[in-house]
């Protein structure tokens, strides 16, 4: 459904391979597990939204959103061709915009 979600599983995948290791860190911990998850009509499943946790009286998960944000590192932004075009020689962007 969204890239959080996607973070969140590939997070759980993480752990499950057990090949692994962490600190000791048990406000980590604690947010890494404090997230429940649903399915939708589909059968896509859906990590708890931040809202709903506040109103479960959860924090913010802003060290587990951290550490899941590790699994970005896969993802390209891809820019469009009339992007591209409309930079001139001056403006072009440096190797880690593209």
């Amino acid at each position: 459904m969204r890239l959080r979600d996607e973070f969140w599983f590939q997070g759980r995948e993480f752990f499950q391979g057990l090949q692994c290791s962490m600190p000791k860190d048990d406000a980590l911990v604690a947010e890494l597990t404090a997230p429940t998850y649903t399915f939708t009509s589909s059968g896509k499943m859906v990590v708890e939204a931040k809202a709903d946790m506040k109103k479960r009286g959860m924090r913010s998960p802003d060290l587990a959103d951290a550490f899941l944000l590790t699994f970005a590192c896969g993802l390209k932004k891809k820019v469009d061709e009339r992007d591209r075009r409309r930079w001139d020689h001056h403006e072009k962007p440096s190797a880690w915009a593209l």
